[in-house]
């Protein structure tokens, strides 16, 4: 045997001596996620039935890319949606998984007046998940054929799209329709509340390619951002709703102020980029966006980016593995939560840019 492949086995056979050595249940591990056996890895998380060790760690990981991520009110559980068809609870301050659910799902909100999510899935039909009972509730809609839709950040109201151009608000707890927005000239592909629930933005395809901005509550349309064919795409509100962030055709974040329609910044990602989410901190100062950086080898090293909206400076920037399809800031905006199509949820200290969970697992998707 080499002196490389020697060194090799005594790694292995010390990882799994002192996984064997672990303490079979640690006091913050929930019995019922424990095996029978009641073994657990280096990190205190149970093993799968039978296993006798694991490589790297589960914490804040999915089996696939990850769709969407959301923190809680008080900022303690974060919960996220993913392509291995499960909804997941994270403790924030240990990163450990606290539950889980099976449902395919792309968009959650947690509900304040109920400890339930709220869920939505292009072409499926919007669900409630009342985690005290752990059931899945589809919610009802007044039509058949809602092709997208989103929750209002309190899970009241509920926005589709429809196959004839049109939004459709309908009530979550009853299924009745509230009201149908028109304007779009083609499908729309994109919806986004305004944290006070009270504006809806929404995109439509190329062809369209204009981003319309909606009172909830007058039900008129508000502004109309760009002219047909430019490919925009809404990304979110300010916290006050007055500024609406938008990605337009050449990979920048515009703002626009809602009211009187006219830019009031744009934020230029470096060349070949290809912006994905965007954030605001609870007082409006910071916007954190996610863009499609450079492929590193086989997997792609993506760019995440702090700016300060005021003047347009870009304050920070963090890396990460795996193509950024959302980020979201902790209620108390110390935490910025990152995610993709890596299976990886990142949780980045604001203040100083460093990732709290390094423990390193597999980055993609197991495919052998």
């Amino acid at each position: 045997m080499h002196q490389s492949k020697r060194i090799a086995a005594f790694i292995l056979l010390a990882f799994l001596f002192a996984t064997e050595s672990a303490p079979a249940q640690p006091s913050d591990v929930p019995k019922s996620l424990t095996d029978k056996a009641g073994k657990t890895d280096l990190y205190g998380d149970p093993l799968p039935s039978g296993a006798i060790a694991r490589l790297g760690t589960v914490r804040l990981r999915h089996g696939d890319g990850v769709y969407s991520v959301v923190f809680s009110a008080d900022g303690k559980t974060l919960a996220s949606s993913g392509a291995d068809e499960m909804i997941r609870l994270w403790d924030v301050p240990t990163g450990r998984e606290s539950r889980h659910i099976e449902g395919r799902f792309e968009d959650l909100v947690f509900c304040k007046e109920r400890r339930s999510l709220a869920m939505t899935v292009r072409g499926g039909a919007p669900t409630r998940w009342d985690i005290g009972s752990a059931k899945l509730v589809p919610m009802r809609a007044p039509v058949k054929g809602v092709t997208d839709s989103a929750f209002s950040p309190d899970g009241k109201i509920l926005a589709g799209a429809l196959p004839n151009k049109a939004i459709l608000l309908w009530d979550a707890a009853t299924g009745n329709e509230i009201h149908r927005l028109t304007g779009h000239s083609e499908e729309v592909l994109t919806l986004v509340f305004s944290p006070d629930g009270k504006k809806l933005a929404s995109g439509s395809n190329l062809d369209d390619g204009t981003v319309r901005a909606w009172d909830v509550e007058s039900k008129r349309q508000l502004r109309q951002f760009g002219k047909p064919r430019m490919d925009l795409t809404p990304l979110g509100f300010s916290p006050d709703g007055k500024i609406l962030t938008v990605r337009n055709d050449r990979n920048a974040i515009v703002l626009w102020d809602v009211e009187s329609g006219k830019q009031v910044r744009r934020l230029d990602e470096e060349r070949g980029l290809s912006v994905r989410s965007a954030a605001f901190t609870s007082d409006g100062r910071i916007l954190a966006s996610g863009a499609r950086d450079y492929k590193h080898g086989r997997l792609w090293v993506d760019s995440i980016r702090l700016w300060q909206v005021s003047t347009g400076k870009n304050l920070r920037r963090f890396t990460t593995l795996g193509q950024v399809n959302v980020v979201t800031f902790s209620p108390d905006d110390k935490l910025l939560a990152v995610a993709g199509w890596g299976n990886t949820i990142h949780l980045f200290d604001v203040r100083n840019g460093k990732e709290l969970f390094t423990e390193r697992g597999h980055l993609e998707t197991v495919a052998e």
